[in-house]
């Protein structure tokens, strides 16, 4: 059985949320269940809607009274929007202070750091990755509006028509080596007296063989290609990381939802009383 154990847990970790038949995997089926209902009623794999997950190993603080855990549970579910927020996209603040969601983030990642250390290192890995593409993406975004730029006519509305090529030609080099369609190419064409690739108006009709031109040109550079391909590659480790990630805060959430506080502590945790971290 021992053996079915380790299976399970490994299959778990790395894949995430997991049905019966592919954690079975070729275990003896009385095996495979014995060893599954050991390992959720030691409560470390949930089942959910047909699918188990894996729970981190229990290490929960130790509080000085039901009351005091009471006040961790109430702690913890406040910072619930701020723990989703770490596997949220597009969410930035313009304010000069801190929002109370980035306040939450920022605590629920102490609570990350402090109780959920292998959580915290995905977490941390996944930003390492995201601003590196970024910063690519970004490298790319300028060498094609400074190519752009060379060859259009002074007298075109220069500044939108490079932001709208440079992010739209970076999205098709990825997709033809992805093996899909570059849309905004095929998609170019001349209607009512303007060169437009929905649902962008790029110029007048007369701009269309230019424009095609400048286009292709940018997407059969090779420096391009290379640079989108190192991009490709980056993100091939970023999103099924970030896959992991979600797994994982989405089962911290049902815990916490279900009555179980989050282990580690933050700087509010100062005002609970803890017996044991």
């Amino acid at each position: 059985m021992l053996r079915a154990v380790v299976s399970i847990i490994k299959t778990l970790r790395e894949k995430g949320a997991t049905s019966s038949e592919d954690l079975m995997d070729g275990l003896p089926r009385r095996t495979f269940y014995r060893a599954l209902d050991a390992l959720k009623n030691a409560n470390v794999v949930l089942e959910d809607g047909g699918l188990y997950r894996w729970c981190e190993t229990p290490g929960d603080n130790v509080y000085a009274s039901e009351y005091e855990a009471e006040k961790a549970l109430f702690h913890s579910r406040n910072l619930l929007a701020g723990l989703r927020s770490l596997v949220t996209e597009g969410r930035v603040s313009l304010d000069t202070e801190l929002s109370t969601e980035e306040k939450d983030r920022e605590y629920s990642l102490a609570h990350l750091r402090t109780g959920y250390q292998e959580i915290s290192d995905d977490y941390n890995r996944a930003e390492h990755l995201k601003k590196r593409i970024g910063n690519k993406e970004e490298e790319l975004g300028k060498r094609i509006g400074e190519e752009s730029l060379k060859a259009m006519p002074k007298h075109w509305s220069r500044s939108t028509l490079v932001h709208v090529l440079a992010g739209n030609v970076v999205s098709d080099i990825k997709e033809a080596l992805r093996g899909h369609d570059a849309s905004f190419v095929l998609n170019l064409s001349t209607e009512r007296g303007e060169t437009r690739s929905n649902p962008y108006v790029l110029g007048p009709a007369e701009a269309y063989e230019t424009l095609r031109k400048l286009i292709l040109d940018q997407e059969r550079s090779e420096e391009n290609l290379r640079i989108c391909r190192a991009i490709i590659e980056l993100e091939n480790k970023y999103y099924p990381l970030r896959r992991r990630l979600q797994e994982q805060v989405r089962t911290l959430v049902m815990q916490v939802e279900n009555g179980s506080p989050l282990r580690g502590h933050c700087s509010l945790c100062s005002t609970i009383r803890i017996l044991k971290k």
